[in-house]
């Protein structure tokens, strides 16, 4: 498999060198933002496939409509970092299931494999967090500033149709399976993501991004700072 960046001018009918055109007719699935897809969509080979990547605004745009009710954090940091105004003027909750007593019981009982009568080793807290926040809000908006283990079950519980998540904000930091899991996110297409890239991130980076959803219209409202 191979991606491939072509960069595009704000001109609405930029030039491309035959070698560009060239790609572009083999290609398969294409991104970009609305702009993009103004410009490249009549360029586009039949039965190509078009990823949107405006994930902040289609998060805000279900803000907006009421339809997104529920934050859940893997960390108690990510969700202490998110804007309090905000949370209580647009009427959203945000809930973390990682000091939850059910979520300790969970991650330390023993899973059967499902075949055989072998068992395998407990799950993590975050993962078990994850499985407690499937349960009761399957809909909300899923961040992740910390816990890689966490991004992985929501794309496990995500594929087995017990999660429909809002969006996903995959941020988690540091250096055991911090890439795969984000690389993992990537493979669910059809839900609003926004991922910070490699090994970088955090709760509080997490925490910035959902604030920057919460309060997207803010700058064209000349209303910095409202919910401080």
């Amino acid at each position: 498999m191979k991606f491939i960046v072509i960069g595009i001018t704000d001109h609405p009918h930029p030039f491309f060198p035959p070698e560009v055109q060239d790609i572009i007719n083999r290609g398969h699935v294409f991104s970009g933002g609305r702009r993009h897809h103004v410009i490249v969509a009549p360029l586009l080979p039949e039965g190509a496939e078009w990823m949107d990547d405006r994930a902040t605004e289609l998060l805000y745009n279900k803000v907006t409509d009421g339809s997104l009710k529920h934050i859940v954090t893997d960390v108690t940091m990510a969700a202490a970092g998110i804007r309090k105004g905000a949370l209580e003027r647009l009427g959203i909750e945000v809930h973390c299931y990682i000091n939850d007593p059910r979520t300790k019981q969970i991650a330390n009982l023993p899973s059967l494999t499902g075949e055989g009568s072998g068992e395998r080793p407990s799950i993590t807290r975050s993962q078990a967090a994850m499985q407690l926040a499937a349960e009761e809000y399957p809909d909300a908006l899923y961040v992740v500033g910390n816990a890689p283990t966490a991004l992985f079950e929501i794309c496990d519980l995500v594929r087995k149709g017990k999660l429909h998540p809002a969006g996903i904000i995959a941020a988690p930091v540091g250096f055991v399976h911090v890439c795969e899991s984000k690389h993992a996110v990537k493979t669910l297409r059809d839900i609003p993501k926004i991922i910070v890239e490699g090994r970088k991130g955090g709760s509080n980076l997490a925490a910035t991004l959902v604030n920057a959803i919460l309060t997207y219209d803010d700058a064209a409202q000349l209303r910095p700072g409202r919910d401080l």
